[in-house]
């Protein structure tokens, strides 16, 4: 919960620098890194809706790969931590979806 609100924080911040005409370099690598895990799952999301017949255990398989390659090509961080980040997102990602779950089904009656 309070992830969403440290994103806005530093997103906020580098506007604020961006009008005053200067950009804090080390702000804009963190709220890079701070996105790999949510955009990773947005990825996966998608491709999961343009290929439907993908096998559901290479999803979260692909994840570090997606968040290693994000990190690789935006030259945020190095590899392994795009990694971690990425498989990171997955996890974020199934706790929000069992929390749905959890939330939205009855308990079960004895």
């Amino acid at each position: 919960m309070f992830e969403r609100l440290h994103i806005a924080w530093r997103l906020w911040r580098l506007v604020e620098q961006a009008r005053e005409g200067h950009m804090d370099t080390a702000s804009a690598v963190t709220l890079a890194q701070l996105l790999i895990p949510i955009v990773v799952p947005l990825v996966l999301a998608g491709l999961k809706r343009l290929a439907p017949s993908l096998p559901s255990w290479l999803l979260p398989v692909l994840a570090p790969f997606l968040g290693a390659l994000s990190a690789g090509l935006s030259g945020v961080t190095d590899v392994g931590t795009g990694a971690v980040l990425g498989a990171a997102g997955v996890g974020l990602r199934e706790v929000v979806d069992q929390s749905r779950k959890a939330i939205t089904t009855p308990a079960p009656t004895a």
